[in-house]
């Protein structure tokens, strides 16, 4: 997550330069492991609204099979023509997600529409220029290894984000709580992506220690101790325990009823109470997407209440794949 490339694109339309560990944090990178190649979901969910967080503003354009974008050969070869003409004035990111990774989006809204064919489709790639002619052009891979020249072209893009500078980015407070929210909630909905206690990931904690460190700053409430708490056993390698104190700040912040903290904070083998199970039910069918996925992960555990079990079966048509993939888990 957060290929080099891709700061790179974004670097002009920063109006101040935030730690690698503050960039990361707000686009969601410490959601997931180091391994794990961003999906088109990740990239809708959490890449995108970061950003526009740090002040860059954002199009996702599904690209179609006659653009030039989508079957671009050479960056001097293929110069850009109408319709894109709407990048004049901005740096473009480009991306190739596999067809599965399409396929479980497809239900959720539309972007700019320039459908493409995904078939065989292969490794995500990102590629960046300065200029809407192409006269430098830079492309990664997945794992972030860079690749120059005509050959880093031959790939059917999918996706494209073009980058502008926000003329606003909202209000500081508001675009912390939702970071952290939708951390929470991507670690509920994905346990298989989350980042592991082990050496791959290590860089990973570190930074994730520090951003919850920089978001707690000097202030001692109740929410920022908790922050701080975090911090402090990811540093640790406590990851379990991090999450917790992590949830508390964040439920702390939105100001969560007492029973609906403790029930989505409390072990996944505590039983809940009929009020707790009753609260978590309604979050889970009415509730905000993030709070939506966390009360459905905490009644996964409840499913031999045929209360839960109707409402997970709700879920399994939800448009989000965070909350489909919840209700799918064994």
């Amino acid at each position: 997550m957060g290929p080099y490339a891709l700061w790179q694109a974004i670097e002009p339309f920063l109006k101040s330069t935030p730690s690698i560990a503050w960039r990361y944090g707000m686009t969601g990178a410490f959601a997931m492991r180091s391994t794990h190649a961003i999906t088109l979901a990740d990239l809708r969910e959490l890449l995108l609204p970061g950003l526009e967080s740090l002040g860059v503003s954002t199009a996702l354009i599904a690209l179609t099979p006659a653009s030039p974008l989508a079957s671009l050969e050479s960056p001097l070869e293929s110069p850009l023509e109408s319709p894109l003409h709407v990048f004049s004035a901005k740096r473009v990111a480009l991306f190739c997600f596999k067809e599965e990774d399409v396929a479980e989006s497809e239900s959720m809204p539309e972007e700019e529409t320039w459908l493409s064919d995904t078939q065989g489709l292969s490794n995500q790639r990102a590629l960046t220029s300065a200029t809407p002619d192409w006269p430098a052009a830079l492309a990664v891979d997945a794992q972030g290894e860079r690749a120059e020249g005509a050959d880093a072209f031959l790939t059917p893009y999918t996706h494209a984000v073009a980058f502008t500078r926000a003329t606003r980015k909202g209000k500081r407070r508001d675009n912390l709580r939702s970071a952290l929210l939708h951390w929470i909630a991507y670690h509920d909905a994905y346990p298989d992506r989350r980042f592991t206690p082990g050496p791959e990931d290590a860089l990973l904690r570190t930074m994730a220690a520090e951003f919850l460190a920089l978001m707690a700053g000097k202030q001692r409430d109740y929410t920022h101790l908790r922050l701080h708490r975090a911090a402090d056993r990811l540093a640790s390698n406590e990851i379990d325990s991090a999450m917790i104190s992590l949830k508390e700040a964040a439920f702390r912040q939105i100001g969560l009823p007492t029973a609906v903290e403790h029930a989505l904070t409390s072990s996944p083998e505590e039983r809940l109470s009929d009020t707790e199970r009753r609260e978590l039910i309604y979050l889970a069918r009415a509730g905000t997407l993030c709070l939506k996925v966390m009360a459905a992960r905490r009644l996964s555990t409840e499913r031999h209440h045929s209360d839960v079990e109707r409402t997970l079966d709700q879920l399994r048509q939800s448009p989000h794949p965070w909350v489909r993939a919840i209700t799918f888990a064994p």
